[in-house]
């Protein structure tokens, strides 16, 4: 198990989920996603590898909740302005609370940072604007896109019974 934080280049600022009374599966979502200045219980993940090639990121804090995200009403192209769409919490992990991870590109691009793509939406990427306190979603990677992820610490899973 490997429990991550995730690091605004741009900020400096720490993407949080607050998962409070999520127990069950809930259509649209529930929760927040905000930036905090340190790394605390809320700002904290554990990184699931998935089958396909994506990730997961499984709120430490408030177990069996998943970061999320859905890029509605934003189209290609659209890239700028305020971004769009949402990121917030899910109970469990099923299309939306699957990421891609992305190399950012570029002379703009920090080394080593990265952008959080949505692994069921293709070219949608979490945006944090940390003087607004906003997270939402953009459909380009530009320097509100930009991540780093943090390994905070590892715990080997435990060897099968034999």
């Amino acid at each position: 198990m490997t429990r991550v934080a995730i690091r605004s280049v741009h900020s400096g600022r720490y993407l949080g989920l607050d998962g409070r009374g999520i127990t069950s599966f809930v259509k649209s979502g529930a929760g927040r996603a905000f930036p905090q200045n340190f790394i605390g219980r809320w700002e904290t993940f554990i990184l699931h590898t998935l089958p396909e090639g994506a990730v997961a990121f499984e709120s430490a804090e408030f177990r069996g909740v998943f970061l999320r995200l859905v890029g509605a009403g934003l189209s290609q192209g659209s890239a700028g302005g305020q971004g769009g769409g949402q990121v917030n919490g899910q109970f469990g992990c099923s299309t939306r609370e699957k990421f891609n991870i992305k190399r950012a590109e570029g002379e703009k691009g920090k080394k080593g940072s990265i952008g959080i793509e949505s692994h069921s939406e293709p070219g949608r990427f979490i945006r944090m604007k940390a003087e607004t306190g906003v997270v939402n979603v953009q459909v380009a990677m530009q320097a509100l896109e930009e991540f780093e992820i943090l390994i905070i610490d590892y715990m080997a899973p435990p060897p099968p019974y034999s």
